[in-house]
């Protein structure tokens, strides 16, 4: 069976104080006859000279104990040690020293309530004297789950950062589709999103597909955080480190997969000319978005080439304006509801005053 540490220990921490206490007080009841009252003699002495001589005794026991093993005779029998927050070890005569020192202010005239109220007030139940010295109480041996029951940690964390990427994926998404959907007010443009074709195993979603006087824009949305770092000689780079996945070859698998469409006998829209042939190698362009990433701005001449495959939001439009026109208004159209038709999705916005093509 695993074992976990465990702050949640109030109620031994309690009973591990009663005991140390009663240690603390039978040594100090056991002091040389010097302190005991005599006849005529001054009794606040005697009881002040016994107090200091029971702190003295509280320091020189707990601050061994606590610092050089971690727990107190009492703190061993309940199962509950002290540590060094930072680290997890033992917290070392200093620490123990500074949260010994400290116990009066917990616990003035022996009631403890305000180190209760400190340390029920933390998360990690610490009161004044552990926020002091950096130490927090654990539970020695608190057993877990066992392990045929626990679940797969590793797993989870796995299953955990899917999540997270995919939320990401899905809030980068909709950053583009907003911006996209400006495209129509600037020119003759059908814009389409999440296109999903069944018959193209592998290839997964077209996140975005622009129809305009350029032909078609297909635009791969990428989440990922940071700066980016493009290269011709190598992977694009975001924060120096690789995407999780290879957005280029993925790119490039959707755009095969449009030329297969394009290339269909039903994708024809001009006398005698599939819809591929009308519009040519320079009618067919694929760039990567990344709308929470920054280029670097140093000069990257190495990765020109690359460089214009790949646009961040501020800069999206403007790519896919830049596009030199090969196709009239009356094609765009066209090619637009051989889109809709073949992929069963209108488009998301198109020119002004036009609904689905």
């Amino acid at each position: 069976m695993e074992r976990v540490t465990t702050t949640r220990v109030m109620d031994l921490r309690f009973a591990a104080l009663l005991l140390d206490g009663a240690i603390v007080s039978l040594a100090a009841l056991l002091v040389p006859s010097d302190f005991e009252l005599e006849a005529g003699g001054d009794p606040r002495s005697s009881y002040l000279s016994l107090a200091g001589y029971a702190v003295l005794i509280s320091i020189c026991y707990r601050v061994p104990f606590e610092g050089l093993l971690g727990w107190t005779p009492g703190k061993k029998i309940f199962g509950i040690r002290v540590i060094n927050e930072r680290t997890g070890r033992r917290p070392g005569l200093f620490r123990a020293l500074l949260r010994t020192l400290l116990r009066p202010l917990d616990g003035p005239f022996g009631l403890y309530l305000p180190g209760w109220l400190a340390a029920m007030l933390s998360d990690r139940r610490k009161r004044l004297g552990d926020w002091v010295a950096g130490t927090v109480v654990v539970g020695e041996s608190v057993p877990a789950a066992s392990r045929s029951d626990a679940p797969d940690r590793g797993r989870l964390e796995e299953e955990r950062a899917v999540q997270a990427r995919q939320a990401a994926g899905r809030q980068g998404e909709r950053m583009v589709s907003d911006r996209l959907l400006r495209l129509p007010e600037l020119g003759h443009y059908y814009v389409f999103s999440g296109l999903r074709d069944e018959r193209a195993r592998g290839v997964g979603d077209i996140d975005h597909l622009v129809v305009g006087p350029s032909g078609l824009v297909l635009i791969e949305t990428k989440a990922d955080r940071g700066t980016l770092t493009l290269r011709d000689d190598g992977p694009i780079l975001v924060n120096g480190e690789p995407l999780h996945r290879d957005a280029v070859t993925q790119a490039r698998r959707q755009m095969f997969a449009l030329d297969a469409f394009l290339a269909l006998p039903d994708a024809r829209f001009r006398p005698a000319s599939s819809a591929g042939e009308a519009l040519g190698a320079r009618g067919r362009h694929w760039l990567l978005c990344f709308p929470r990433a920054r280029r670097r701005r140093a000069a990257e001449p190495a990765g020109e080439r690359v460089g214009k495959q790949v646009s961040t939001l501020p800069e999206l439009l403007q790519r896919v304006r830049a596009y030199d026109p090969v196709l009239d208004l009356r094609t765009v159209d066209l090619l637009a509801a051989k889109v809709a038709e073949y992929y069963g999705k209108g488009p998301d916005a198109g020119p002004s005053g036009r609904g689905t093509p």
